[in-house]
């Protein structure tokens, strides 16, 4: 039995338990700042929508970028998603500069996905100058 338990327990490697709720904390940590980046974006799009590039009332704009939040927060867990998948079933646990590197991806995607849709929606009408 160890003098100090306290000390047993600290050299005692986590539990795989622990990893993987340290993989969902890393990731859950980063959500507020992925959907700040994602409400910055919409509203630069509600903008252009108020300068008259279209005939979408903002009604609409917020109902559509509300979806795409819903949306972009159910593929935000693919990114721990697939960081779990590689650790239970690979035993590969990636660093944090190649989290940042999913997480970053991750972000510039849901982006790509919001002016695309932008754009589609704005093709549909008229540009009134």
């Amino acid at each position: 039995m160890p003098e100090n338990i306290l000390d047993d327990n600290f050299n005692r490697p986590p539990s795989a338990g622990a990893k993987y709720y340290a993989i969902i904390r890393w990731w859950e940590g980063r959500r507020l700042l992925y959907n700040g980046i994602l409400l910055v974006f919409g509203l630069v799009l509600i903008l252009f929508n108020r300068w008259g590039f279209s005939q979408l009332t903002t009604e609409d704009w917020i109902l559509g970028l509300g979806a795409l939040a819903l949306g972009a927060n159910l593929a935000y867990l693919l990114g721990w998603g697939f960081e779990l998948l590689l650790a239970y079933y690979l035993d590969f646990y990636l660093d944090d500069f190649k989290r940042w590197v999913l997480w970053l991806a991750g972000v510039g995607f849901s982006l790509a996905v919001l002016m695309g849709l932008f754009v589609i929606v704005m093709s549909q009408f008229v540009l009134v100058f």
